[in-house]
């Protein structure tokens, strides 16, 4: 039986507005929530209707097919989130910490830092929400979500669940939330920080940002495109290749950073994918090594095959 469709729910609105490298054409249908109940109730209603459905924070991961996405693309997404403080008996985390997935990380690690919480700080100035950190293990400076996470609830189709640590299955850049085939959602995150002095901390948080400036392009991209081979750098191995400065449209291999495709304007979708696989293909014929991505693609996106 046909649910009535939930009052956030609208149609054909592009995506472009909603991922950080500013390609991607419209959903069929669309919400933008900070809710996580009201997430549960879209994903229940696709169900019930047999649509596809997907959800994006701040889209800092993810391109977005040209042609859209046939189903519902959730943006659950909320800057004003206030995370809670927990108290644990657990002798390796004294100070456990609950946001909710839609809170951008990089205002996570600040709160945090505030509070006098240690072993966030890395993720200064990273874009997406606290729950798409979770499904693609983010990281930087040596560290990542796999070293704070404790828990996370979950939904699928199905229902809702908290899954531990252990069962998320973090790896470098994934988890086995990201290997599921079918729909998820990450609602709210556990995370277990260490108690400091809180100066120390947004010293150190300070520290990480500036270096991330220094490092890293301005302009729209959704950050590195692949994962570094094991023992490897894949900018290096761009870099070596001459990519730098090397565009397809308006898509372009950063010239300070070539693991980033900046979109210089017009990009598309087909732009930076057709980037990324000259990109692959010219680190496949010179060092052998196969560069898998590190960004989402939503909407039939894919790179070729490697001869």
């Amino acid at each position: 039986m046909s649910r009535r469709r939930p009052e956030p729910i609208r149609e054909r609105v592009p995506l472009s507005r909603y991922t950080t490298m500013r390609v991607g054409g419209p959903a069929r249908y669309f919400a933008q929530v900070g809710d996580a109940d009201l997430v549960v109730r879209l994903a229940q209603w696709a169900r019930d209707e047999e649509v596809r459905w997907v959800v994006l924070g701040e889209g800092s991961n993810v391109i977005c097919a040209d042609d859209g996405y046939d189903g519902l693309v959730i943006v659950y997404h909320d800057p004003a989130a206030q995370p809670a403080i927990e108290t644990t008996e657990d002798e390796s985390a004294t100070a456990r910490v609950v946001a909710d997935a839609c809170l951008p990380l990089a205002n996570l690690a600040r709160w945090t830092a505030r509070h006098g919480l240690s072993g966030l700080e890395w993720a200064a100035g990273i874009p997406g929400t606290a729950g798409g950190a979770v499904v693609g293990n983010a990281g930087a400076f040596g560290t990542s979500m796999a070293d704070v996470v404790l828990d996370a609830e979950v939904v699928r189709s199905g229902g809702r669940a908290r899954e531990s640590a252990a069962s998320l299955g973090l790896a470098y850049r994934t988890s086995a939330l990201a290997q599921e085939v079918g729909p998820l959602a990450v609602l709210r995150v556990g995370l277990g920080l260490q108690p400091d002095d809180a100066s120390s901390c947004l010293g150190r948080l300070e520290q990480f940002g500036r270096a991330r400036r220094r490092s890293q392009p301005g302009g729209p991209s959704s950050g590195c495109v692949f994962r570094n081979p094991p023992g490897r750098s894949a900018g290096r191995l761009l870099d070596q290749c001459g990519l730098k400065g090397h565009a397809v449209g308006d898509a372009v291999y950063s010239d300070r950073h070539a693991n980033f495709v900046i979109n210089r304007g017009n990009a598309t979708a087909a732009d930076v994918v057709g980037l990324m696989q000259v990109g692959r293909e010219a680190v496949w014929r010179r060092f052998g090594v196969m560069l898998e991505p590190e960004v989402r693609f939503l909407g039939g996106l894919t790179l070729g095959r490697l001869e």
